[in-house]
């Protein structure tokens, strides 16, 4: 990806070059003709709104950046092996992870 800076007044524009499937293309300038405005700024507005809906979102939920570390195990309970997962070790005897034999 390309990315050049340019400085327009008090405003600083970074220029990107991205590679987008041809259908997704033509489906943005489809939709940008449809609302009378320039390709490039259906795009930028476009951006813009996905990424103030990402930050509101986790700005509502303060421990989103949890989501990142949550794995579906499959447990519905997982309270009694904490130590075990949190720390690594065997609950029961306090050393390394117990490794079962296939």
């Amino acid at each position: 990806m390309s990315c050049f800076a340019y400085q327009y007044t008090d405003v600083v524009s970074v220029k990107f070059q991205i590679t987008l499937p041809e259908d997704l293309a033509h489906r943005l300038k489809t939709t940008a003709a449809k609302h009378g405005v320039p390709l490039a700024q259906y795009i930028r507005e476009t951006m813009e709104a996905k990424v103030r809906e990402e930050n509101t979102a986790k700005a509502r939920r303060p421990l989103a950046w949890l989501d990142d570390l949550v794995f579906d195990s499959g447990e519905t309970d997982i309270s009694s092996r904490v130590d075990e997962i949190v720390y690594g070790g065997d609950p029961h005897t306090g050393g390394p992870p117990s490794r079962k034999k296939a």
